[in-house]
C-alpha cells in the first residue's frame, strides 16, 4: 500500500514538473509568437495600402533606372586572401 502510494505521489510530481518547466513555456511563447505574427501582419497590410497611395503617384520608368546607372564610377578592387 505505501509503494502504490510513493509511486502515484512520484508520477504526480513528475508530471507537474513537466507542466510547470516546458509546457506552461511552450504555450506562452506559441501564444507570443502568434501576437507579434498578427502585428506584424497588420503593420505589412497598413504598409502596403498606404504604399499603392504613394506608388501610384509617381510610377517607375525604364529612363530613369538607365540614367543613374551610367553615371557610375569604375571601382577597381582587389582579391584578399
Amino acid at each position: 500500500m505505501f509503494i502504490r502510494l510513493l509511486f502515484w505521489f512520484i508520477l504526480f510530481y513528475l508530471l507537474l514538473k513537466f507542466i510547470i518547466r516546458i509546457l506552461i513555456p511552450v504555450v506562452m511563447a506559441t501564444k507570443d509568437v502568434k501576437s507579434k505574427m498578427k502585428d506584424i501582419n497588420e503593420n505589412m497590410s497598413d504598409f502596403q495600402s498606404s504604399g499603392q497611395t504613394s506608388a501610384n503617384s509617381e510610377p517607375f520608368t525604364k529612363s530613369q533606372s538607365k540614367a543613374t546607372s551610367a553615371k557610375g564610377d569604375y571601382i577597381d578592387f582587389e582579391e584578399i586572401k
